[in-house]
């Protein structure tokens, strides 16, 4: 497989115009230099995934979950930080374009 923060960089600029404006816009705003974190499959933390992460927190018009990228799928998802701290991997939902509309 290609280097995965590269793949993630192709999919995201080929989905960015199908977004609404103001989804294209906190997209935008919202991407970080992908990289790979530890993730839960399961709320309480026992079941560790590896996945790049897509978006992140900024301070402004944050959402309560990140976008993640599985390279072995090619595929987007959600994370959530539970209360517990938890990074909870929510699941997989296609291209970059129907993860975010997902949110």
């Amino acid at each position: 497989m290609r280097d995965p923060k590269f793949r993630i960089g192709e999919l995201v600029r080929s989905d960015l115009p199908k977004l609404s404006d103001h989804l294209r816009t906190w997209a935008e705003a919202h991407l970080t230099d992908p990289r790979p974190e530890t993730f839960s499959e399961d709320w309480e933390g026992t079941k560790p995934i590896i996945l790049w992460l897509v978006t992140d927190n900024t301070g402004h018009h944050d959402s309560s979950s990140r976008v993640v990228f599985d390279p072995e799928e090619e595929k987007f998802g959600l994370e959530m930080e539970m209360q517990n701290g938890t990074h909870w991997f929510m699941g997989l939902y296609g291209d970059f374009a129907e993860t975010i509309q997902n949110m």
